[in-house]
């Protein structure tokens, strides 16, 4: 054998051979992680099919592919990473010298997902009429983006519409089931169904179990949350989250011992995680500790001072330890909370539902979210008034303050600039 090899080696013949499998071995590589990557996508596991084309993009020449740039940008949509999603595309567009069809459609797709709806449902309908191969990521889309500016009628009426047409689409009824959850009220029991049925036929969504996990706290059905939130706990061990919620369950179902023990071990790992701190300090109060409750509740209040709950409990370990001065005080932060998350509630359930293109109900938002310290959904719901208006003075005048607080004097004098011309 050894002799027919080297004999086969010294032929003439053998080293094109050797050669050609060398060249094209990468590509072969590059070309299966890129149609691993399209069916991952088509089967809603955009997370898998963002790791297939980090593979395919080791090969360089696919790293200079359109093609490759803008599924990039399509899954990293989907998978909710929508700062990435417009990275890729830029990059696609660039690589490509212009704006072709395809990607002026993935650029509107990812507009309406961040919620900037109005501005591009008429030219996505019109190419979802003209195309059913697109129908799909329209509706996606569409949906997505109803539930981030909190529009839970309007994304369930498409999620339900494709649902009914394509009976069986797990993803519409995942997102039928997350608008009816949204929408509060019986739509929490309706909403949680749908999402066990989604898992019954696909366990392994992480983001559908989450929301089911909310919902069903929501609910009070805490002996149903428990399963969902160890798989969560298991799958996700980065997320404390899940973790301070199963302990709260465990309380809830008579578990006393592991509920702290649980909780105990999120702090020694995260000190400083608000909800593990008013979860333990609850815990604490709600068995008279007054002051392990003081404690604990004191830190909570700290790292989480809009959270009405917080800031209200940690009122009654005052009050309850004899410290009616420093509680009277401490009522007033906790009533401001409350009086902030009430108007973000009407805003979401009541305003927005009534004046959806409205672009001072985007901007009141936006402002809110900014003085509560979410400067990140903020300045979307902001982007969003824009969007609706991009002459809207008060939304310019609240970007401008933003950006002269946190020191970009550029942008703050751009928006002075342009608000300074509007109405």
């Amino acid at each position: 054998m050894k002799r027919w090899l080297i004999r086969r080696l010294r032929s003439r013949w053998i080293w094109p051979v050797v050669v050609l499998f060398a060249v094209a071995s990468p590509e072969l590589y590059a070309w299966h992680h890129f149609r691993a990557a399209r069916a991952a996508a088509e089967a809603d596991r955009p997370a898998v099919a963002r790791q297939h084309l980090r593979e395919c993009r080791r090969v360089w020449p696919w790293n200079q592919r359109v093609d490759v740039r803008l599924a990039s940008a399509r899954v990293a949509r989907q998978d909710g990473d929508l700062a990435a999603a417009r990275d890729e595309l830029r990059d696609a567009r660039r690589l490509a010298g212009s704006t072709t069809p395809d990607l002026a459609f993935e650029w509107a797709l990812i507009q309406a997902t961040d919620g900037n709806v109005a501005e591009v449902a008429e030219y996505l309908q019109n190419r979802a009429d003209a195309d059913p191969a697109l129908q799909r990521g329209v509706w996606e889309a569409l949906a997505e983006g109803y539930l981030a500016v909190y529009r839970a009628n309007d994304a369930f009426t498409i999620a339900a519409r494709w649902e009914s047409r394509f009976p069986g689409d797990l993803l519409a009824l995942e997102l039928r089931g997350r608008a009816a959850i949204q929408g509060r009220g019986l739509g929490l029991k309706l909403g949680a169904k749908d999402l066990q049925e989604v898992l019954r036929r696909d366990p392994d969504r992480v983001k559908t179990r989450t929301v089911l996990s909310l919902a069903l706290l929501e609910l009070a059905l805490f002996s149903e949350a428990i399963p969902e939130l160890e798989r969560l706990s298991n799958e996700q061990p980065d997320q404390p989250d899940h973790r301070v919620r199963l302990a709260r369950c465990l309380k809830m179902t008579d578990r006393s011992a592991e509920a702290i023990r649980l909780l105990d071990g999120v702090l020694a790992v995260h000190p400083d995680h608000g909800l593990a701190l008013r979860t333990r300090g609850q815990f604490a109060l709600s068995e008279l500790r007054l002051g392990e409750a003081l404690k604990w509740l004191r830190r909570a209040a700290t790292e989480l001072p809009n959270d009405y709950q917080t800031q209200y409990l940690y009122y009654q370990a005052l009050l309850q330890s004899g410290q009616a001065p420093v509680a009277a005080e401490q009522l007033n932060r906790a009533e401001a909370a409350k009086r902030r998350g009430e108007q973000l509630a009407e805003l979401r359930t009541r305003r927005l539902a009534e004046r959806p293109l409205d672009p001072a109900v985007y901007t009141e938002m936006g402002s809110l979210l900014l003085q509560t310290g979410n400067p990140e959904q903020g300045l979307r719901w902001l982007e969003v008034a824009l969007s609706l208006d991009p002459t809207f003075r008060p939304a310019h005048e609240a970007l401008a303050s933003h950006f002269e607080k946190i020191g970009d004097a550029e942008r703050a004098a751009a928006h002075r600039k342009s608000g300074a011309g509007s109405k």
